[in-house]
């Protein structure tokens, strides 16, 4: 399960809010999603449809519930707010297992928001006009996303997951390190004792029709 931690601060107050997002299609490549989001109303079960897993970065996922017809969009103005910080992570194994996968840090100051982003070893950060209105902290952070994900305010289509196989002339192979999160992590775990290639001066492989196996949810 994928879950997310929202903070947000301004002048008068400050809030913590949490969201989560899972996988009720089991190892499905095409699964449908659950989720839910702490102050907003629940959606129906598995409202988002045939979304092909590990296609993008998590920020792409938790925008796209976000941005969901069927979250309830609450009434009023969130008010004023400086600073905004959100983390993602992920539970592949059980409540100890939480690994965090993206930290993106918002700083609001006059009409512009300067969006922060740290994922794995990646950093970026994109400076882009703040909405005329937001009507409560989670749609500061589905624009956050948005941007983080798509470096626009824009959704655009999800497509399969695209890794390269790689092969030494005699051995189809798949680089872990090739593997975004959070494929990777979720890969490393259902992989635990299984065998591995060994090539020369390559580490951190597996088996090419193993990662097939787990894209089509057979692994």
């Amino acid at each position: 399960m994928l879950e997310i931690q929202l903070d947000i601060a301004g002048p008068a107050n400050s809030a913590r809010l949490f969201g989560k997002v899972w996988n009720v299609s089991r190892l499905a490549a095409f699964s449908d999603y659950d989720f839910g989001f702490e102050g907003r109303e629940e959606p129906p079960d598995a409202p988002l449809k045939a979304y092909p897993r590990w296609s993008e970065p998590v920020s792409g996922l938790f925008a796209r519930c976000l941005g969901h017809p069927s979250v309830a969009r609450p009434t009023g103005d969130l008010g004023p707010w400086s600073f905004l910080r959100l983390q993602i992570g992920i539970r592949p194994g059980g409540v100890r297992d939480y690994r965090p996968l993206v930290l993106i840090r918002v700083k609001a100051r006059d009409h512009d928001l300067r969006i922060a982003t740290t994922e794995g070893l990646a950093h970026s950060v994109h400076q882009v006009n703040a909405r005329i209105r937001y009507r409560d902290a989670w749609e500061v952070a589905e624009h956050a996303l948005r941007v983080s994900a798509f470096g626009a305010d824009d959704l655009q289509e999800a497509k399969p997951l695209d890794v390269p196989i790689r092969s030494d002339g005699q051995l189809a192979f798949v680089c872990m390190g090739d593997i975004p999160e959070p494929a990777r992590s979720v890969f490393r775990e259902r992989m635990r004792g299984a065998g591995c290639p060994v090539i020369p001066g390559l580490s951190d492989l597996v088996y090419a029709w193993d990662w097939t196996d787990f894209l089509n949810g057979r692994r």
